[in-house]
C-alpha cells in the first residue's frame, strides 16, 4: 500500500462550542527519513531554514509539521511526497538497478542528473512498449552495423555514416555547427533513435543541467534507444556528444558520461577514435593540410569546415602525427 493511502484528510473538523474549528493535521517523519531527504535533495542547508523556520524543530523530533508543510517541504527538496512517510529511507542506487549494464556511470550522480536520467527511462520504456506493439523489432542499423563492422577505423567510420544516409562530404551541405546539430538529429531519428535535449531539469527553469555533471548519455534499447544531450554544453560540444551516443546505440551499450575525452577502457577509446573519423575523416584532412603553414590558422580554419571544436581538431591532428 502507498504511504499516501494513511492520510486522507489535510485537515480535521471537530465541533467545539457549536462552532466548527479547523484543527491541522500533523504528520511525524522519522530522523533518518529526514537525514535521506536532506542528502537526497543537495540543498542547502541556509537555504532550506530559511524558507522553513521551524524545520530544526521537525529534525529534532520536537515538532511535528503541518500536512502542508511537509507538501510544501517535499517540493522543496524535490522528493516524492509519500517518500517522507516511509518507515525507512528507500534505496539511493535506484540507477545501479535500473541500468545494470551501465558500468561506467558517474559514481556520485548530482540529483540533477539522476532525476533527468529517470524521467529520460520513462519515455524510452513508453515508446519501447509502443513500438514493439507495433511489431518493430531490432533497429536496422543496429543489426547491420553488428553484421558488417570490421573493426577498422575508417572502414566502421564510413558505415556508420551510410548507415544514416550521410555522405563522406556532408558537413558541407551545413551551414554552421546549429544547422549541424539539427541535421545528425534529423538523421537519428529518421533511423529510430530518440533525441532528446534539455538544459533543465523538466520544465523547471531553477534546475539547470550542468556540464560539469554531464554532457550526454544514452539509454539503450533495441527498438526505442534514447540519446539525450545536454543543452548547456558548448555547439561543437553537442555536435561531438550525438555522434559519441549513437556509436554506443550501434554498439548496444547504455552510456553515461562525464567528458567523452577523459573516459578509459578500450571500447571507449575505440568509439571516441571512431567518433572522431566519423566527424573528422582522416582522408579529408590529410588533403587539406599544408604543411608550412601556420598551424593555429589551420586548426581554426579545419575545425569550421567539419563542424568540430578546436580541441576536437587538435586531438585529430595529433593522433595523425
Amino acid at each position: 500500500m502507498s504511504p499516501i493511502c494513511i492520510i486522507e484528510r489535510k485537515e480535521q473538523r471537530f465541533r467545539s462550542g457549536g462552532i466548527i474549528m479547523t484543527k491541522s493535521v500533523r504528520i511525524s517523519v522519522k530522523p533518518e527519513i529526514w537525514d535521506w531527504a536532506l542528502t537526497e535533495s543537495e540543498r542547502d542547508e541556509r537555504e532550506l531554514l530559511k524558507r522553513f523556520p521551524t524545520a530544526a524543530k521537525w529534525f529534532k523530533q520536537e515538532q511535528d509539521p503541518t500536512f502542508r508543510q511537509l507538501e510544501n517541504m517535499a517540493n522543496f527538496l524535490r522528493v516524492p511526497f509519500g517518500y517522507l512517510l516511509l518507515d525507512t529511507p528507500p534505496k539511493n542506487d535506484a540507477v545501479a538497478a535500473e541500468f545494470r549494464s551501465i558500468s561506467n556511470k558517474v559514481p556520485q550522480m548530482s540529483k540533477n542528473l539522476l532525476d533527468t536520467i529517470l524521467e529520460m527511462d520513462r519515455r524510452r520504456s513508453w515508446m519501447g512498449d509502443y513500438r514493439r506493439e507495433l511489431g518493430w523489432s531490432k533497429l536496422g542499423i543496429i543489426e547491420k552495423f553488428e553484421q558488417e563492422n570490421i573493426k577498422d577505423v575508417v572502414a566502421d567510420a564510413r558505415l556508420a555514416k551510410a548507415l544514416l544516409g550521410l555522405e563522406e562530404d556532408w558537413y558541407t551541405k551545413v551551414r554552421d555547427l546549429d544547422h549541424a546539430f539539427r541535421f545528425l538529429r534529423d538523421k537519428l531519428e529518421k533511423a529510430g533513435v530518440l533525441v532528446m535535449r534539455s538544459g533543465i531539469v523538466g520544465t523547471n527553469t531553477h534546475r539547470p543541467l550542468d556540464i560539469n555533471d554531464f554532457r550526454a548519455f544514452l539509454l539503450y534499447d533495441d527498438v526505442a534507444p534514447l540519446i539525450f544531450v545536454n543543452n548547456n554544453d558548448s555547439k561543437a560540444g553537442k555536435v561531438f556528444s550525438l555522434i559519441h551516443e549513437y556509436l554506443h546505440v550501434l554498439f548496444e551499450q547504455e552510456d553515461i558520461f562525464l567528458d567523452p575525452y577523459l573516459k578509459t577502457g578500450s571500447l571507449e577509446t575505440r568509439i571516441n577514435v571512431l567518433t572522431a573519423e566519423v566527424l573528422m575523416p582522416r582522408e579529408k584532412i590529410v588533403t587539406l593540410w599544408r604543411a608550412g603553414t601556420d598551424v593555429f590558422a589551420q586548426i581554426e580554419s579545419l575545425s569550421s569546415i567539419f563542424k568540430v571544436s578546436q580541441l576536437a581538431m587538435s586531438i585529430k591532428l595529433n593522433s595523425l602525427g
